[in-house]
């Protein structure tokens, strides 16, 4: 989970009681020296709703099959999880962090059936391996439609062999038939890491020098707008999936993990969730009383932000965009005993080139791009680096070009010595 904020403007009208009443609402409580801290974030979701709320109307935690662990935490101790890989968050996050390929690919090509959800309308499953060609090999296996979960009623019935279809390519390396598009606002946030902002500047001229493909800077001013938009979905949809299920999904419903989330939560597990578990709660249970419109709101905006990419790319006759895939480099675990506020500092800005891609269904991979040093943690400032991303963004259904893209910036570079 990916935090906007952690400290509220001067003025904000959240208290102690309103978090108490959302903490009654779930039948649940929070120690007394971490109420604060709980108020602080749901003030700052509160900020991030009237924001969303006033705007003009134009999605890291992976669980393996038999493997006993889920929401990154003991917070659910006696589920084991039978159906294949459970998503709950996005792929090209640890993807990056790790120096491998991440794919999200177009909303419902891989059916979602076994998996459990966050929210129905930004739930994705993806792939992550070591090399762009092997993403294309998984991805031609298990992409397409499964007649069980309707989001895969968007796949086409008969999917590309993407292997293949790079394996035929002539020269993989080249680009010079191909627009790329830089989206600027990626590059303006006052999260992104200096380092990763130089190395992203790179693999663009590299991307023309060897490749040779056309490289121009495109500004989409509601990108910035995407982790709003996507807050605004994944808080209130998120907390009515942990009660209720998916809501109104033609699918397979995970009933035994169903009753290990809805209310009413024993306290002893609610005491052992993640502060970003326990958010998701809070803060729709206040947004179900304060802003009962806000997922509704949100929904129709993240269209608006889909036809932004859209517009932007035929405006520009681009076939994909690209952005740093993380603004921040990995930093280092909390101390014991470190608050809600201190847990959560690491999640700040994290997601804000990648989630607003879940609300608009865009097919989104990351590449490792090269190498930064750390600055923070026992190996700062030690020479020790860490790989770092580039995001590739195509139209809908359009892996093929975005794989294209990734396979020629991977045989063409040694990204570890970049």
């Amino acid at each position: 989970m990916s935090v906007l904020s952690l400290t509220p403007k001067e003025g904000n009208p959240v208290t102690l009681n309103d978090l108490q009443n959302a903490c009654a609402s779930l039948d649940v409580t929070v120690k007394d020296e971490e109420r604060e801290d709980y108020r602080k974030l749901l003030a700052t979701f509160h900020e991030a709703a009237a924001e969303l709320m006033n705007m003009s109307a134009l999605k890291d935690n992976i669980s393996v099959a038999h493997v006993p662990s889920l929401f990154g935490t003991e917070f659910v101790k006696d589920y084991t999880p039978q159906l294949i890989i459970v998503l709950g968050g996005s792929v090209r996050i640890p993807a990056c962090n790790c120096g491998l390929v991440g794919l999200k690919p177009t909303f419902g090509l891989i059916p979602y059936t076994g998996c459990s959800s966050n929210e129905p309308t930004n739930d994705h499953l993806g792939t992550m391996t070591r090399t762009v060609l092997d993403t294309a090999l998984l991805l031609s296996a298990i992409a397409g439609p499964d007649h069980i979960d309707d989001r895969s009623s968007f796949a086409p019935f008969s999917v590309p062999s993407y292997h293949t279809s790079l394996l035929r390519l002539s020269n993989p390396i080249d680009l010079s038939d191909l627009r790329i598009g830089v989206i600027t606002e990626s590059l303006a946030s006052p999260t992104l890491h200096a380092g990763i902002r130089s190395t992203f500047l790179a693999a663009c001229s590299r991307l023309t020098s060897i490749s040779h493909a056309t490289v121009v800077d495109v500004s989409i001013p509601l990108h910035t707008k995407g982790p709003l938009i996507w807050t605004g979905v994944s808080k209130p949809g998120g907390y009515l999936t942990k009660l209720y299920g998916a809501p109104g999904r033609r699918t397979h419903e995970l009933l035994s993990l169903n009753d290990q989330t809805r209310m009413p939560l024993p306290q002893e597990r609610w005491d052992a969730a993640y502060p970003a578990t326990k958010h998701i709660y809070l803060a729709g249970a206040y947004a179900a009383n304060r802003f009962p419109a806000l997922q509704a709101k949100a929904t129709n905006l993240s269209r608006a932000l889909r036809d932004a990419y859209e517009g932007a790319m035929e405006r520009e006759k681009l076939d994909v965009l690209i952005t740093p895939t993380l603004p921040t480099l990995p930093g280092p675990h909390c101390r014991d005993g470190a608050g809600p506020i201190e847990k959560m500092r690491g999640q700040l800005g994290v997601t804000e080139n990648t989630c607003g891609f879940n609300q608009t269904g865009h097919p989104a991979m990351t590449v490792p791009m090269g190498m930064v040093e750390l600055e923070e943690g026992p190996l700062g400032r030690t020479g020790r680096k860490v790989p770092v991303g580039m995001q590739i963004v195509g139209r809908w259904f359009a892996e093929e070009v975005v794989l294209r893209v990734g396979f020629a910036w991977e045989q063409g570079n040694e990204w570890k010595e970049l």
